[in-house]
């Protein structure tokens, strides 16, 4: 009788302990599955084009400002190796950043898109490491400055007029 009500009290302990497993288990996981809808919220809603390799240097993230602007679709880069999908001209400081392992390689480019459209861009380029500095993949962030430009282009030819104006009203 002892024999047999150890055993069931060790059987209580047991199920009580895996009820308890399973609960952090299923906590855990919503808590995991939040974190990844937050963090896919966020690259998708992001302001710039972002574009992650994986370690095979495959694309794993095209968000919707990177399709926007390299008018391609996330469906049909995602999984295919970066350097055949993306433009030479973003390939290039994401192969130097990987080639030098620089942390991260900022610079403006002006890159040219399949249909011949040549546009400004301001681009960071990175390696993703691990806590172990075990590489993950690459990360490149890039923003459009048509607009910028224009607006630098048109503030120049304003004041080449209004000091030529200047000039002529004196």
């Amino acid at each position: 009788a002892v024999l047999m009500g150890a055993i069931l009290l060790l059987a209580g302990f047991a199920g009580v302990t895996l009820l308890l497993l399973a609960q952090s288990h299923r906590a855990a996981r919503t808590r995991l599955s939040r974190i990844k809808a937050f963090s896919d919220h966020v690259v998708e809603n992001m302001p710039i084009g972002l574009v992650a390799t994986d370690g095979r240097q495959r694309v794993a993230v095209f968000n919707q400002v990177a399709e926007s602007v390299l008018q391609t679709r996330a469906a049909i880069v995602i999984g295919r190796p970066a350097q055949h999908v993306l433009p030479a001209a973003l390939w290039a400081p994401v192969a130097a950043a990987d080639a030098s392992h620089a942390a991260i390689l900022e610079k403006e480019v002006d890159c040219t898109l399949a249909g011949g459209r040549v546009i400004p861009l301001e681009i960071g380029a990175g390696r993703l490491m691990d806590e172990n500095d075990g590489y993950l993949g690459s990360i490149l962030l890039f923003k459009d400055l048509s607009e910028i430009r224009t607006l630098r282009n048109e503030i120049a030819r304003n004041q080449l007029e209004s000091g030529g104006n200047r000039g002529w009203l004196n």
